[in-house]
């Protein structure tokens, strides 16, 4: 993207104006536009949506549309896109807020409780593990083992202790990560919110992309039907930020 501005290129480009009022905000959207990730937006064959200020075919609104020829969906302007978009996160915000909050009935079922009971369950084999090999000296002191029966032992008591040690290892870091994946789940509804609260305030295309993109990882956009003499089928399936979500939200405009 170019980023370097000159008046002799203003000219040849057939722009008028100040060019010293023009240059900072030429300036500006090139930087924004080298500098940003988009929110991807596809269509069910996996083709990402393209956008055009005219109208795909010299329309007076926004338009995004799909440029495989061979591609069924249907293009929409971005006003109805993004009002789709708007509904389909409160939507499913609301939805996921009844799947991850405690109700009146009182709070949900831990995920983390089976892992918490695991753990403890490994600790305490280990536990029984090391004193057993702590009391086999006693046992030959006492006569009850013989060398060979004493090294056996022991060879299969540090054995079975290393592999539980592992296993404890492994249940503490599927513990761990599953208490971070809760923390994640609460963490998307206030951001979710923010972007609702604020969207229709935010004055550039490059304010609304980062906010949609701390909440979405991806949007697949279906519209098989609709346009000037028929109703819309657009459809938008939701892929938020987080891990071991709900399943995406559909919504039917």
């Amino acid at each position: 993207v170019l980023t370097h501005f000159t008046e002799e290129m203003m000219v040849h480009g057939g722009i008028e104006g100040d060019f010293e009022a023009l240059k900072p905000i030429c300036i500006g959207m090139a930087q924004a536009m080298a500098g940003s990730e988009k929110i991807v937006l596809t269509s069910p064959s996996g083709t990402h949506l393209e956008y055009s200020a005219k109208g795909r075919r010299g329309n007076a609104k926004d338009m995004l549309f799909c440029p495989n020829k061979d591609c069924t969906c249907k293009g929409s302007t971005l006003d109805d896109v993004e009002a789709a978009l708007k509904l389909s996160l409160k939507q499913w915000l609301q939805d996921y807020k009844v799947s991850v909050k405690p109700n009146k009935r009182g709070p949900r079922k831990s995920s983390t409780a089976p892992l918490e009971k695991s753990l403890e369950a490994l600790n305490r084999e280990r536990d029984t593990l090391v004193g057993q090999k702590g009391r086999l000296y006693d046992l030959l002191e006492q006569g009850v083992y013989s060398i060979d029966v004493f090294t056996q032992r022991q060879f299969d008591l540090a054995t079975r202790i290393s592999q539980t040690e592992e296993a404890i290892q492994r249940a503490q870091e599927q513990l761990d990560n599953e208490r971070y994946l809760n923390t994640m789940r609460l963490a998307i509804i206030p951001r979710v919110e923010h972007l609702l609260d604020v969207y229709d305030q935010l004055e550039t295309p490059q304010e609304k992309n980062e906010m949609l993109k701390a909440c979405l990882e991806k949007v697949i956009y279906t519209k098989t039907e609709g346009g000037r003499y028929a109703e819309s089928n657009m459809q938008l399936q939701l892929y938020p930020r987080i891990t071991h979500i709900p399943k995406g939200h559909t919504h039917i405009s």
